[in-house]
């Protein structure tokens, strides 16, 4: 229950008035419990989560590779399991977005629902005029009713790179797709698979001539692979931070700004309220208190908005555990783990699929130091989808605290535009 019903103070029946004033700033609300909820702590909890099932992940994977011995079957399937857990990553995050819009669907309605007093004088309000207008310290709320499509879902796209027109160029975030590893070696002659030397050999001796060619090559193929992939691995470390910062302005619909983490938090509270990071006087006429109640009446309508705004986040991250799915294979009978990328780049997953993960058949071109490295590089990756998921999820649950917090005002702005009309009415008798 509220401290107070603004039926009992304002009316002592259905056919009498008062001209009874309170503080509008005071105003109880039925269910203390929605006023109290804050969605940007249950995202803050779901992060800390997503931390601590990452950080276990990579603990168990280091601990098993250290068990290991140097069996690379075992290190295999370590890392399988290890890949594994950062799909799961992603199935929290679904299932955390689920059950936090259903949270939302809740208290809204709990919220709505406990002001009887608004509903039963809608009619009133039509009598709002410039004589009842009053000033409101508040907020104008922005990206809530309407479908826009922030936080945008656009995790497989800067994952694989699919959209680099819209997501930084050439240069920018699409560089540092995982689609894009050997962006600036596509038709270096290292990788030319030729056809007449690379299967036919079971077990190469270097005192045959051509076998020692072939075995010359594959240790220049292997350096070369190496060494790129070394590249890679310290550009990618170099810029992941430029990574996040501009994946942060696409989910915000800012493609062209960057945001650090401390920049990211303060602009997820301005965005929804009309880039305002405080309160400022709002001259309440009849076309904010229309609609105020049409917005209350019809809350509904912000529920199905936001309601496909998860959907879209949903399938997108669904489609983005598919892609990895579909990019990490392990093989439980031979123990070996294939690697595909997208796009067409039809010469990287060739190679890819030519690292001999175990040692136990040299017709591969590259040997485990390859392996080692691609490992190295996937951890990379590994760690960037859980921290797209956490950008996600601080996105969405900022949402959902701005929209029940324009409810919340909501409510205060149209008990106090039916308490002006009632002190008018003392007045003019109506």
């Amino acid at each position: 229950m509220g401290l107070f019903s603004l039926n009992n103070i304002l009316l002592e029946n259905d056919n009498s008035t008062s001209s009874s004033v309170i503080d509008i700033n005071n105003i109880g609300y039925v269910d203390n419990d929605v006023q109290r909820y804050s969605f940007v702590q249950e995202g803050y909890d779901a992060i800390l989560e997503m931390n601590a099932f990452y950080c276990n992940a990579e603990k168990e994977f280091y601990t098993k590779v250290m068990g290991s011995y140097g069996d690379n079957n075992i290190i295999n399937e370590s890392f399988s399991d290890f890949f594994n857990k950062i799909k799961d990553i992603i199935k929290k995050f679904i299932e955390w977005i689920k059950k936090v819009f259903k949270e939302f669907v809740a208290k809204l309605a709990a919220l709505v629902g406990s002001e009887k007093y608004i509903k039963k004088n809608a009619k009133l309000l039509n009598k709002f005029n410039s004589e009842d207008e009053f000033e409101f310290q508040g907020y104008k709320y922005t990206h809530i009713e309407s479908y826009d499509g922030i936080p945008q879902a656009k995790a497989v796209d800067a994952f694989t790179g699919s959209a680099e027109a819209t997501i930084g160029g050439a240069n920018g975030i699409g560089y540092l797709s995982f689609a894009n590893i050997f962006k600036d070696t596509d038709d270096d002659d290292y990788y030319k698979f030729n056809t007449g030397m690379n299967d036919k050999f079971d077990d190469l001796d270097e005192t045959n001539a051509t076998h020692k060619s072939e075995l010359d090559r594959r240790k220049a193929a292997t350096e070369k692979i190496n060494s790129d992939l070394s590249k890679r691995i310290d550009d990618i470390s170099d810029k992941n931070e430029d990574f996040y910062e501009a994946f942060r302005g696409i989910v915000i619909g800012k493609a062209n700004e960057k945001f650090d983490s401390r920049e990211f938090t303060e602009e997820l509270f301005r965005i929804f309220r009309d880039d305002s990071d405080s309160t400022s006087s709002i001259t309440i006429d009849s076309g904010f208190v229309n609609d105020a109640y049409r917005r209350f009446d019809k809350y509904k309508d912000v529920v199905k908005a936001i309601e496909k705004n998860k959907n879209d986040m949903v399938k997108d991250y669904e489609d983005l555990e598919k892609y990895l799915d579909k990019m990490i294979k392990y093989n439980k009978d031979t123990h070996k783990i294939d690697i595909t990328t997208s796009g067409g780049r039809e010469y990287a997953t060739r190679n890819l699929r030519r690292i001999d993960f175990d040692m136990t058949a040299n017709s591969y071109i590259y040997d485990s130091s390859t392996a080692d490295k691609m490992q190295s590089l996937l951890k990379v990756y590994s760690a960037r989808v859980s921290q797209m998921c956490q950008i996600h999820t601080q996105a969405f649950s900022a949402k959902l605290e701005a929209a029940k917090d324009c409810f919340k005002q909501d409510k205060q702005i149209l008990n106090k535009a039916i308490q002006q009309i009632l002190k008018r009415s003392d007045k003019e008798g109506f």
